[in-house]
């Protein structure tokens, strides 16, 4: 019995193992609409055109990505882009946000959409 136990523990293991794996890669590009993430470059391009984002504007658009439906707010963004260490103000979150709309713009997109009060979510229009 102890065997079988065993057995079936490695199996399961095994098989979450590949189901992450399979997950992982899936992750490599994300296709949102008009616009991709090629995640593993750490690259946005709209109809093939790569995007100059800086480090931190890539940041945010990836996480807002990731949930598209999610509202996140400035200290969220916060903490998920900035280390515990960072000295920068909430507000350059706006600055970021603002740099981000004006690079898509000549493509007619607007990748964040901001929510009065709230914070700012992924939105391409």
């Amino acid at each position: 019995m102890k065997q079988l136990l065993a057995k079936i523990d490695a199996n399961i293991k095994r098989e979450e193992r590949s189901r992450q794996a399979v997950q992982d890669f899936a992750e490599v590009k994300r296709d949102m609409g008009k616009i991709t993430f090629y995640l593993e470059e750490r690259r946005v391009c709209v109809n093939s055109q790569d995007i100059p984002l800086t480090s931190r504007e890539y940041d945010i658009l990836e996480l807002l990505s990731r949930r598209a439906s999610h509202i996140y707010s400035r200290e969220d963004i916060y903490n998920n882009v900035y280390d515990e260490y960072a000295e920068t103000l909430f507000g350059s979150i706006s600055e970021y946000i603002y740099q981000i709309r004006t690079k898509f713009a000549p493509f007619k997109l607007n990748p964040v959409q901001t929510i009065r009060g709230v914070g700012y979510k992924w939105y391409e229009k």
